[in-house]
């Protein structure tokens, strides 16, 4: 039920019994909580008393007999004017009060004063004025404050009219909606209070970590924590010790961020720019989380070590909340069924540690349809499942490498966006170079593919690439062009592990000398091993060597060939194009399908092109994984 404080003003000398008469009805109505001279407390200044309570009140309840009442003096008037320094609605209430009653401050009575402070506050006013037989109510007003009155006034005449008049006045008041903002209620009784209490919202603070202490209170019961941010920065950061205290007992640590480069970030980042100025840097900050919880994580296992514990020291994850972000959470997981911790508010560029936080905590009795941390928990958790299943978790210990994971982590179309530009420059030198090109020479590079046949022949998708070089070849010959074949490929292990008898290379040529091709344009063995000083890896045992080996020996000045004709699988095409491109030549391509083909479409697709255009352009360095899977795989006797 809504209570309303009211403030009765009246001199009490004069009117003590009326006023014990109205005090004793309004408390009986259980709707009013009356606020009078009689209850202060002892103090050194009524004046400044008398302003708390009227701030304090709903209505200013104004009673006028006879007298009205004794002057402040100059004590009060002291008071008076500390008060109107530090509240500046007071001076103007103040001085046309005085002007209209052609007083001095110090000659105010205490009634009076209690009527400009109720003017300065603004607050609802009612007027009760006694008037004898044949007088006029306004004579009395005029009397106590002037000529200046515009609020409610009553006439009575007996204590009994005064009092029905003050009650019938103040119900008439409080049922008006446009007086709504008036009274109050008690705590537990406020709907919004009982439906807070019903979702488990236990307090507010303003600041975003406000509740750190009880965290560490709770710290020992704590078998979980979840973290939702945008990127956790601000917490872990001065939160640290905490967190290792945590990892210490056994106890595991969740973190749910944006990775760097990803919409969300970019977007907190163009916002937050007008106020903080370019917040490129935020990507960057993941970088620095995750150092820090690897800290942390360490500091955690030598803490654990030293107070002797037992159990083994928790686990930290990191995953991506991509946009899914809405605002800051903290879940500590104390049970299945009981937890707690806080949710604030985030609405950039305004900071988490600087908006409104709930305390919020789910208990078993609690219903599961209205608790708050439920929901948020249950929010979290579908988050982490989704970025689960987008493979976008990794785990943070003292042996991390965190350079590597957060480039792992940036996202793909952003390094995509940039990578772009640089292969676009790439074949734009191949083009031009191109164009400088002169003159009749013809270089036709036959991929090989392994394995032979019976370990000496070429199997049909090969010999099926041969025969179409040799096509090429009598036609270019026709046209007028110098005609030179490369057939690559070393000794390669057949799918039973057993080496061929003879080099991919040997049998290619072998083919094509015995289709007509002079001796003297073909070249297969000697061009494998020509450039074996240039370069770490030894033999031709993929897509990358047969373009590394092809493009040494068509870049020789001495050769001055014009064009560079690649035949390949169909699958097999873009991949040797943009190794090709990366040596500064732009081929032209010729496919040769057949039924069964040994390149899978997907497989380049999703795999090998991937890894030649955002990791290893030539698979020529010592590390290249493509270069130690083949060898693995193709080179008889290979040991990493």
């Amino acid at each position: 039920m809504i209570k309303y404080q009211v403030f009765l003003s009246s001199v009490s000398t004069e009117l003590h019994e009326d006023r014990a008469a109205i005090i004793k009805h309004l408390l009986e109505s259980n709707r009013y909580f009356p606020i009078a001279m009689e209850f202060f407390p002892a103090y050194d200044s009524t004046i400044t008393l008398l302003y708390r309570y009227l701030q304090d009140s709903d209505v200013y309840v104004l009673i006028l007999k006879d007298s009205l009442g004794s002057p402040i003096g100059k004590k009060g008037a002291a008071f008076l004017h500390k008060l109107a320094v530090e509240n500046e609605s007071i001076p103007p209430a103040l001085n046309a009060f005085c002007k209209n009653v052609s007083c001095t401050p110090e000659e105010l009575t205490f009634t009076q004063v209690e009527y400009i402070f109720a003017q300065a506050l603004k607050m609802k006013i009612l007027a009760f004025v006694y008037t004898a037989p044949g007088e006029a109510l306004s004579d009395r007003i005029t009397n106590f404050c002037g000529t200046s009155f515009d609020h409610t006034a009553k006439a009575w005449k007996t204590r009994d009219e005064l009092t029905r008049g003050v009650l019938d006045s103040l119900n008439f008041l409080v049922s008006d909606k446009k007086n709504r903002d008036l009274g109050w209620v008690r705590r537990m009784e406020d709907p919004m209070i009982s439906r807070t209490r019903r979702a488990g919202i236990l307090e507010l603070t303003l600041d975003g970590n406000g509740f750190a202490d009880e965290l560490r209170d709770r710290l020992p019961l704590v078998q979980e924590l979840d973290l939702f941010y945008t990127t956790g920065r601000g917490f872990i950061t001065k939160f640290q010790k905490l967190i290792g205290s945590l990892l210490a007992q056994g106890s595991n640590l969740k973190l749910l961020c944006a990775f760097p480069r990803y919409d969300f970030l970019s977007d907190v980042a163009a916002v937050e720019k007008y106020k903080y100025g370019n917040r490129d840097d935020i990507h960057d900050e993941f970088l620095e989380v995750i150092k820090t919880l690897g800290h942390i994580y360490a500091n955690a296992k030598l803490q654990s070590k030293e107070q002797g514990l037992t159990v083994p020291t928790g686990t930290i994850e990191v995953a991506n909340s991509r946009t899914l972000f809405r605002s800051s959470l903290l879940v500590a997981h104390q049970s299945d069924d009981v937890k707690w911790g806080w949710l604030t508010l985030t609405l950039p560029p305004e900071k988490s540690l600087d908006m409104i936080s709930l305390q919020i905590e789910q208990k078993p009795e609690d219903d599961p349809n209205e608790n708050l941390m439920r929901a948020s928990a249950d929010h979290f958790d579908i988050v982490w499942k989704t970025a689960v299943l987008m493979g976008e978790v990794i785990q943070i210990t003292d042996q991390t490498d965190f350079l590597a994971e957060y480039n792992r982590c940036c996202k793909k179309e952003e390094k995509a966006f940039k990578n772009r530009e640089v292969w676009e420059e790439k074949q734009m030198k191949a083009m031009k170079a191109a164009r400088r090109r002169r003159g009749k020479k013809i270089l036709i590079e036959v991929a090989a593919q392994h394995p032979l046949k019976d370990g000496l022949y070429p199997d049909k998708e090969f010999a099926a690439r041969l025969d179409f070089g040799i096509k090429l070849w009598k036609e270019k010959a026709a046209a007028g062009y110098e005609v030179e074949f490369y057939v690559p490929g070393s000794v390669h292990l057949d799918f039973e592990g057993i080496p061929d008898d003879i080099s991919l290379a040997e049998a290619g040529v072998t083919y094509l000398l015995e289709h007509g091709v002079p001796e003297e344009i073909v070249h297969g063995d000697d061009l494998n091993t020509r450039y074996d000083d240039r370069r770490y890896w030894r033999g031709v045992y993929n897509s990358a060597d047969e373009c590394y080996i092809a493009a040494q020996y068509f870049l020789e000045e001495e050769k001055h060939f014009s064009e560079l004709y690649c035949i390949c699988s169909p699958n097999q095409a873009m991949r040797k194009t943009l190794h090709f491109i990366h040596y500064g030549i732009l081929p032209m391509v010729y496919t040769v399908p057949v039924p069964s083909m040994f390149h899978k479409v997907v497989g380049e697709i999703y795999d090998s092109i991937p890894y030649l255009l955002f990791e290893d352009p030539d698979c020529q360095s010592p590390d290249s994984k493509e270069a130690l899977r083949t060898r693995k795989e193709r080179f008889p006797g290979f040991r990493e």
